[in-house]
């Protein structure tokens, strides 16, 4: 086994969590504020939305993964994930959200 398998299945398996922990809790959240006759059109604009840049985002990744080096291509998603993280904590709308 390559040495870098096990790493690899760790950071895969805590991304896996991260999606599902997201997609929860957006879920969730959209059940706890809306009324019952929006939530259908509004869960389906949910994943419509999310599914059409997860499509855009496999058609980037492949391309950056076909001509980028692995570790540059680790950082530039490392920083992503870190911009988007600073992004949630500074704009006060999303901080402020509640049931």
């Amino acid at each position: 086994m390559a040495p870098s398998v096990v790493p690899s299945v760790l950071v895969w398996f805590a991304l896996g969590c991260a999606l599902t922990s997201s997609s929860t809790t957006k879920s969730v959240f959209l059940q706890g504020t809306r009324s019952p006759q929006a939530l259908g059109r509004i869960t389906a604009n949910l994943y419509l939305f999310s599914g059409a840049s997860g499509a855009v985002g496999a058609i980037v990744l492949g391309y950056l993964a076909r001509t980028a080096v692995p570790a540059d291509l680790g950082l530039l998603f490392a920083a992503g994930y870190l911009l988007a993280g600073g992004a949630f904590g500074a704009v006060p709308a999303l901080r402020r959200l509640a049931f």
